[in-house]
């Protein structure tokens, strides 16, 4: 047990030495973060010129909470986050409980299915064809698939949540998951035997920073500031503390704890960041993102 006044994270308490366990207890991991974290200035993201810290080339929605999603080429920012984002959930009406892969083994077989939004939502299961997520064939299918009964209920706050069987989002937290390709090289570099794919991580926005080179993970260093992108403008407030939906099998990515270890030693159990959004707007792939402190002085000069 980690002493009173201790400032050692959970992961150095527990015996040896090296890469942490990778199911430490996060929960104490995340109180321990947020009361040491120290924000490092990075060269990449110190721009006083305006020059963008890196553009925009994935924007991820994922219109089933559990359920792997899509990547989109533009997507609207909302305060409640990308548009069609959780907007549902899968639910066992018998239990009453919420598909959580990342805790139940009888939900670890929700990112082998894939949603996708628009104007109609569709469900897909593995390699098979795509079918109204609210159809009673989807409803069958989804009984096969994971031997008992599931429905799709909406989730309070989305698109379609005003029914009385809407569900509670499962996490009350800030509604944008932005990660950059310097973090996920950064894993890489540690992983070599790994597969740093962003479907581990369920990102709403991948940002490519170039060459970037951290020895930790680059966004951490982005507490507290904002930045534009596309029409929207976001609040980075909170390192995105990882659970095991990280390192579970997926389609074409194998079980992979070393994953989850790794971040508990180089991030102290955070991959990416979580934004609020200040400015509504649309964003699309090939957008800059630029602080948005520096964009007043370049209109200005």
């Amino acid at each position: 047990m980690q002493r009173r006044g201790d400032d050692r994270s959970p992961a150095e308490t527990r015996k040896g030495r090296g890469i942490a366990r990778p199911f430490m207890r996060f929960a104490d991991l995340k109180e321990w973060r947020m009361r040491h974290l120290v924000v490092h200035e990075s060269p990449v993201t110190a721009r006083p010129d305006g020059t963008p810290a890196g553009t925009l080339v994935q924007v991820w929605r994922y219109p089933i909470s559990s359920v792997g999603g899509e990547t989109v080429q533009d997507a609207e920012l909302t305060s409640t986050g990308v548009a069609g984002d959780r907007d549902w959930c899968l639910f066992d009406p018998e239990t009453g409980e919420v598909a959580a892969p990342e805790k139940r083994k009888r939900w670890r077989s929700a990112p082998h299915l894939q949603a996708r939004g628009g104007q109609i939502l569709e469900l897909r299961l593995s390699d098979g064809p795509w079918l109204p997520a609210l159809a009673p064939e989807t409803a069958r299918a989804l009984q096969g698939h994971f031997g008992f009964r599931v429905e799709l209920r909406p989730v309070l706050g989305g698109g379609d949540s005003s029914g009385p069987n809407a569900i509670k989002p499962r996490y009350q937290r800030e509604p944008i998951h932005l990660v950059t390709t310097a973090s996920m090289k950064r894993l890489a570099s540690l992983l070599p035997g790994s597969v740093i794919d962003p479907r581990r991580f369920r990102p709403n926005l991948v940002i490519d920073t170039g060459e970037a080179e951290e020895e930790s993970f680059l966004e951490q260093a982005w507490m507290g500031r904002e930045w534009s992108i596309g029409a929207a403008r976001l609040r980075v407030v909170r390192p995105c503390m990882r659970c095991a939906f990280t390192v579970i099998v997926q389609p074409e990515l194998e079980l992979d704890p070393a994953i989850l270890a790794a971040i508990a030693k180089v991030g102290e159990g955070a991959f990416g960041v979580l934004c609020s959004v200040v400015q509504p707007g649309q964003v699309q792939v090939g957008d800059h993102l630029v602080e948005a402190a520096t964009q007043g002085a370049i209109a200005a000069s």
